[in-house]
């Protein structure tokens, strides 16, 4: 109890001596600022006057607009090459359209190509012919075998 109480005194005067120094300080400070007996100079008496604009306070509502010309950038740009040179007859997908691999993109219409094609058609054609006619050759020639052999089989028998 006796700590306690002790304790308690020291906080007590702790307190005083703070409240008696915040006093003095207030009480030099008002003393200091009535010493000063001096008139305020106009401005035009001071040499180095600076000018500041003075703007009234009003509410206004904090938005800005800001128009900026810019460039979309895509995320990964692929060129796509044809295997053969040509002109786009259809055109399957738009500029920024994503794809997946085999995906056909466009049609295109190669006359070269289409020339080439009807020349492998004809040259398919003529030697489908040159096949047929090798067949009837064949059989043409099978049955004059066949006769001579018959002919041969005769004239062996009567000798």
């Amino acid at each position: 109890m006796i700590w306690r109480r002790n304790q308690s005194n020291g906080r007590n005067r702790a307190r005083i001596k703070f409240l008696w120094l915040a006093g003095c300080l207030v009480l030099a400070g008002g003393l200091a600022g009535c010493a000063n007996s001096e008139k305020p100079r106009a401005e035009s008496e001071t040499p180095n006057a600076v000018t500041v604009g003075v703007t009234r306070i009003g509410r206004k509502t904090l938005e800005r607009e800001l128009t900026v010309s810019s460039e979309l950038v895509p995320f990964q740009e692929v060129d796509v090459y044809a295997k053969e040179s040509g002109y786009v007859h259809d055109l399957l997908v738009d500029y920024g359209t994503r794809v997946k691999k085999g995906q056909v993109m466009a049609v295109l219409e190669i006359p070269e190509l289409e020339v080439q094609l009807h020349q492998d058609d004809a040259a398919i054609q003529n030697a489908s012919n040159q096949v047929t006619h090798a067949e009837h050759e064949l059989g043409r020639v099978e049955a004059q075998h066949k006769v001579l052999h018959l002919q041969f089989e005769r004239l062996n028998g009567v000798a």
